[in-house]
C-alpha cells in the first residue's frame, strides 16, 4: 500500500501565513509610530513587502521540490499514486529521486512553472495531477516574475514584473517596484485584500489541488 504524503500543503498555507501576520504588524507599526527619529517610511514599508513575499515564494519553491521527489517515491496524493511514464519505475528513496532529477547538478530552480512542468514531463504522464495544477494555474507565471523582480535588477526582469503587473493588477507601478503591488489592494475582491494576501491564498490553493 502506497504512503500518502505528508501535509506539505498544509506547512505551506501555515508559514505563509505567518508571513501574512507580519506583515499587518508591520502596517500597524507604521500607522502608529510617530516619532521621526523611529518611525517606518513608506519605503521601508514597501520594501518588507518584497522579503515577505521573497520568503514566502522561497516557501513555495521548497513545497513543489519536496512534493515532486515524493510522488516520485511512490507517494500518494488524495487521489492516489501518480501515473509514471511507460518504463519507469518509482524510486526507493527520496535521496535517489533527487539524484535523478538533479543529473550531476548541484541544484536545480523551482520558479519557473514552465521548466517545472517540463521536467515533470520526463516522468510522468500528461493526466499528472502534479503537472496539472501547474498548467490550470496560467498567474504562476506573474507570480514567478514578481519574484524574479525582487531578486533581480535587469531591464528583462523589470519587464517581466510590469507585465505581470498589468496582467494581475491592470497598472503599473512607479519604478517597477515589487513592494507597491505587494502592498496594493485588489479592487475586484470584496474585502480589497492586499495584493501579498491575494497570492498567498491562490499558492495555497495550487499546493491543495496537488496533493
Amino acid at each position: 500500500m502506497p504512503r500518502n504524503l505528508p501535509p506539505l500543503a498544509d506547512r505551506f498555507e501555515d508559514k505563509a501565513a505567518s508571513l501574512g501576520g507580519l506583515s499587518r504588524r508591520l502596517e500597524a507599526n507604521f500607522s502608529i509610530i510617530k516619532n521621526e527619529s523611529y518611525s517606518i517610511r513608506l519605503s521601508d514599508l514597501e520594501i518588507g513587502y518584497e522579503l515577505l513575499y521573497l520568503k514566502m515564494f522561497i516557501l513555495w519553491e521548497e513545497f513543489l521540490e519536496e512534493t515532486f521527489y515524493r510522488i516520485l517515491c511512490g507517494y500518494a496524493n488524495s487521489v492516489g499514486q501518480e501515473p509514471l511514464l511507460p518504463g519507469k519505475s518509482y524510486y526507493s528513496t527520496i535521496a535517489s529521486a533527487e539524484v535523478s532529477v538533479l543529473r550531476g547538478r548541484d541544484y536545480k530552480l523551482w520558479h519557473n512553472p514552465a521548466h517545472v512542468v517540463s521536467r515533470s514531463d520526463g516522468y510522468f504522464q500528461s493526466g499528472c495531477r502534479y503537472r496539472t495544477a501547474l498548467v490550470a494555474s496560467p498567474k504562476l507565471q506573474y507570480f514567478a516574475a514578481i519574484r524574479h523582480r525582487i531578486a533581480h535588477s535587469q531591464k528583462h526582469a523589470k519587464n517581466e514584473f510590469d507585465n505581470a503587473a498589468m496582467m494581475l493588477a491592470g497598472r503599473r507601478y512607479p519604478g517597477s517596484r515589487p513592494g507597491r503591488m505587494l502592498r496594493d489592494r485588489d479592487a475586484t475582491l470584496p474585502s480589497n485584500p492586499r495584493w501579498l494576501s491575494v497570492i498567498a491564498d491562490e499558492l495555497a490553493h495550487i499546493s491543495r489541488m496537488i496533493v
